[in-house]
């Protein structure tokens, strides 16, 4: 039988390199995407191109109703999921709080962190033993960020819940683990950084390449887990 994955945010940097790492290792996708119409379009045709099935479906997470939603579409093409990733999130602008309208600081905290313990929820009801969760936070959850006070607070909530869902999970064999990531490049490119004691930014590639650690057989022991990916910064 084969094996599926689903993210949010797909056609992002990240989500689109998770995408391409799990289709290249025999997964099927379902991938949500809101803005980037023409990435995920493309996305979707590369997946095809090298024989795996890819659903690509538009959802706007700030709706209340977004994480039924997408299991509701998702089952009309499959019958099991063996991957979620909680990719999804509105990328903050670095402003002061007093300057953020109420309705921002709802949309940010209803994508980041509403839906993605709502889409835990749904997504669990098909889930079997063996399964992984991942949920993509930041490294701003451990030091408040940079004016993204709620950005970093939403992270440090869902970094919360990865580890209480995780002992909640347990029992029925399923794994949930974070990657909290610090600076990640948009492209494969080396960009060199010095603030960063590695020398360089991060890639989308190399943050696929832990969710697929995570999601393997290597990782049955590991659940309940932030997992950093900051080149030492």
């Amino acid at each position: 039988m084969s094996k599926t994955l689903l993210i949010t945010g797909g056609s992002s940097p990240i989500g689109a390199a998770i995408i391409k790492k799990f289709a290249e290792n025999g997964y099927n996708i379902f991938f949500t995407y809101n803005s980037r119409n023409d990435e995920a379009n493309q996305l979707a045709a590369d997946i095809k191109n090298i024989g795996k099935e890819c659903i690509a479906f538009k959802q706007d997470m700030t709706d209340i109703h977004a994480a039924s939603n997408i299991i509701s579409h998702f089952e009309k093409h499959f019958d099991h999921l063996d991957i979620l990733v909680n990719n999804a999130v509105i990328k903050p602008l670095r402003q002061p709080l007093i300057s953020m309208l109420d309705e921002e600081i709802d949309n940010q905290i209803m994508v980041g962190l509403t839906n993605a313990i709502k889409l835990c929820k749904h997504a669990s009801s098909i889930m079997k033993n063996g399964s992984s969760i991942i949920n993509i936070s930041s490294e701003s959850a451990k030091f408040g960020g940079n004016k993204i006070a709620v950005y970093a607070a939403l992270k440090g909530a869902l970094n919360s819940f990865t580890i209480g869902y995780a002992r909640e999970m347990a029992e029925s064999g399923i794994r949930v683990n974070a990657i909290s990531p610090a600076i990640i490049h948009e492209s494969e490119d080396v960009i060199e950084d010095q603030t960063i004691p590695l020398g360089r930014k991060g890639k989308p590639s190399e943050v696929a390449d832990l969710a697929f650690f995570l999601c393997s057989k290597s990782a049955a022991y590991i659940s309940g887990s932030i997992h950093t990916i900051s080149g030492a910064r």
